[in-house]
């Protein structure tokens, strides 16, 4: 346990910015190596003149309102938006035969008794049906939550139709870009 001098220290820390809020901190830059800056436009330009030839590798998610390839990927409850969900299962003490999400189970001290007799649970007297997610909002149970993603820049939540899909390619001389440099 930490001393009442170092709890003190933190507990003025929270104080002083009033709520600690964690920042989430994703950066994802498209670069090619020997290149500070890759102006695609011109890359695709001396494709087209056939000086380079270009093959496709990878497809990236970009926010629809600043282009950052910064995506985060969450789940959302399909009733009511939250992103606020557990991935869990559901679980039946077998001897009270009680069945619910393991959420219903879990005491704060991480151990699980069962919220109809009361008694202890464990992997001998609880068997597993089926892992879902629940909505910790509203209640909601599903196997298939809804996909949002997330801008790492701006904060922009969309929907994976809304995205943009941004192409990634391989650059390389051809045969007449060698020529015309001489390699």
């Amino acid at each position: 346990m930490n001393s009442n001098e170092e709890i003190k220290v933190i507990l003025n820390k929270i104080a002083s910015v009033g709520v600690l809020r964690p920042i989430t901190s994703v950066s994802i830059v498209l670069k090619y190596l020997g290149f500070e800056e890759v102006d695609e436009p011109l890359l695709n330009d001396l494709v087209s003149k056939g000086f380079l030839k270009r093959d496709f590798i990878d497809k990236l998610l970009a926010c629809p309102k600043c282009s950052s390839l910064s995506i985060i990927t969450k789940y959302a409850c399909p009733r009511c938006g939250s992103i606020n969900l557990e991935k869990t299962k559901i679980v039946q003490h077998i001897e009270c035969g009680y069945t619910d999400s393991i959420i219903k189970f879990l005491r704060p001290d991480n151990t699980l008794v069962c919220p109809k007799c009361g008694r202890e649970v464990n992997e001998k007297n609880m068997k597993v049906y089926i892992q879902f997610f629940e909505c910790l909002s509203c209640g909601l149970k599903t196997s298939q939550p809804n996909i949002v993603h997330m801008c790492g820049n701006c904060g922009n939540i969309f929907k994976p139709i809304d995205a943009v899909l941004k192409s990634v390619y391989i650059y390389e001389l051809s045969s007449k870009g060698r020529e015309l440099i001489g390699k």
